[in-house]
């Protein structure tokens, strides 16, 4: 005779990668820049880059750090969120240069 009681097992859960992964915060992506004599130049340079980061959606936030009249003005973009990848990394090098990339919460590997 077949039980009519319902079944209570319930599927396998499915956290089982929870052992192996652990949940990060995204990265946090910072941009210095350094303002030209060529304002100009200056607006279209962070077009560019906005523009750049557009193209990684993601949850990580931006932050620039424009160099200005001997002082550092510290900002947010807070419009924009990235997915840290490498290829972001790469374009943004080659339009900013390497040492003016900075990204912070992204755990060595």
């Amino acid at each position: 005779p077949a039980s009519t009681a319902e079944n209570k097992a319930s599927a396998p859960a499915p956290a089982s990668t929870a052992k192996n992964g652990i949940s990060l915060p995204p990265a946090k992506l910072w941009i210095k820049l350094e303002e030209s004599s060529n304002p100009g130049q200056d607006e279209h340079k962070l077009r560019e880059v906005v523009k750049l980061l557009m193209n990684y959606p993601g949850e990580g936030s931006v932050g620039l750090r424009i160099r200005t009249e001997g002082k550092t003005v510290i900002g947010e973009l807070p419009f924009i969120s990235v997915k840290y990848c490498p290829e972001l990394h790469s374009d943004l090098a080659q339009m900013v240069g390497e040492a003016s990339i900075q990204v912070e919460g992204i755990a060595a590997l």
